[in-house]
């Protein structure tokens, strides 16, 4: 499930990629960098992205995240000790609006966000 301080038209709007993890869903580089904006002041941290472009039309799919195809573009987090988690969550946001950023001047469909809170983390 996405963190629950993401307003509900932005979840509404998230996807199902592919073999996703519980905290992650995909949005339009536009909705991502939405997403990210509505988690300032809060712990969420991002931990990893993704980019996914649309699966062509007629494909073939087993499942509803198989309308999205990973393709060359991913960032993770690197950890930084000592970090407290208001920093670590707002150092991520900044990185991951940095990464979803670069992924729209490509021109990707979509792009995944994973979640994490510190204590998650530790």
């Amino acid at each position: 499930m996405i963190p629950a301080e993401i307003p509900e038209p932005l979840r509404s709007a998230a996807l199902d990629p592919p073999e996703a993890g519980e905290l992650e869903a995909a949005w339009t580089p536009d909705d991502a960098l939405a997403v990210l904006d509505a988690l300032e002041g809060t712990f969420v941290a991002v931990v990893r992205g993704q980019a996914y472009q649309r699966a062509p039309l007629g494909a073939k799919m087993r499942e509803s995240g198989d309308a999205l195809i990973p393709i060359d573009g991913s960032w993770e987090l690197p950890p930084m000790q000592g970090e407290t988690e208001s920093s670590r969550a707002r150092r991520s946001r900044a990185e991951a609006a940095v990464f979803v950023r670069a992924q729209r001047y490509l021109g990707v469909d979509f792009v995944s966000l994973e979640f994490s809170y510190q204590d998650e983390a530790a």
